[in-house]
């Protein structure tokens, strides 16, 4: 994407002149993705085995403009939960099929990251995560006949339908700024572990999960700030899949 509206938003870092005198003997450079410690939070373990090939290039479409959420058990200790804005996946790309997928979260830029999550005190003990009754995912699309990503979900007959994400995504976005005028929670989408599942005969899908920023304890223009970055980050995805649409003729 090259207009600036598209850019995937991202949380300003310091640079090494506001950063001040600070000694950096010793300091040893490392990949800026390198994985550091393991972090099991961070391991996405598959319950199937997935293509690899399918999974990395399905995958791949969705890390700029989905957010990691990490931690959830973590939200009641002193450690709290972590939301990773800036993150690449690292496969195995010597086996034809994986059973599970990296997050490397950019170690050079941890103001991208938001820190320390906890549950206000009236939500102890519950999710920062809710999947909706529609149980919405993003599944790969035909490529002869929908070449792009479907946005699928249950009616309300509980029957599983698919349609374009391009709409899907306006949905989305339309229900966040209905959730703002009518004062009710939004449905923010984030990924994390157990979100990369099975669709068929080893094609992975994306579940959808919405996070629950109104029982974080965080002040009001933190919460807002995170809310505004995951919407921004839909109106990009948005964007490029209008783009894409485009290109192909079907707008």
């Amino acid at each position: 994407m090259n207009s600036d509206d598209n850019k995937v938003t991202s949380i300003p870092t310091l640079t090494n002149q506001e950063e001040g005198d600070i000694d950096f003997s010793g300091f040893i450079p490392r990949s800026k993705y390198q994985s550091r410690e393991v972090n099991r939070n961070l391991e996405w373990r598959f319950e199937s085995l997935l293509n690899a090939q399918d999974t990395k290039a399905f995958l791949e479409q969705f890390t700029p403009f989905f957010w990691v959420f990490s931690g959830e058990e973590e939200l009641q200790d002193s450690v709290g939960a972590k939301l990773y804005t800036d993150y690449s996946l690292k496969f195995d790309e010597n086996q034809e099929f994986i059973d599970s997928v990296s997050v490397l979260p950019n170690y050079e830029a941890p103001y991208n990251t938001y820190a320390n999550l906890k549950l206000r005190p009236e939500y102890e003990n519950q999710s920062l995560l809710h999947e909706v009754k529609s149980k919405i995912y993003i599944c790969p699309g035909d490529q002869a006949a929908k070449p792009f990503p479907l946005l699928s979900r249950l009616n309300k007959d509980g029957k599983r339908v698919e349609g374009d994400l391009l709409k899907g995504v306006e949905a989305i976005i339309a229900n966040q700024e209905q959730a703002v005028n009518q004062k009710r929670v939004p449905f923010l989408p984030v990924l994390s572990h157990g979100d990369v599942q099975e669709y068929v005969d080893g094609t992975p899908w994306l579940r959808l999960r919405t996070f629950r920023l109104d029982r974080l304890d965080l002040p009001r223009y933190q919460r807002h700030s995170i809310e505004s970055g995951i919407m921004h980050n839909m109106k990009a995805l948005h964007n490029e899949l209008k783009e894409q649409y485009q290109k192909k003729g079907l707008l």
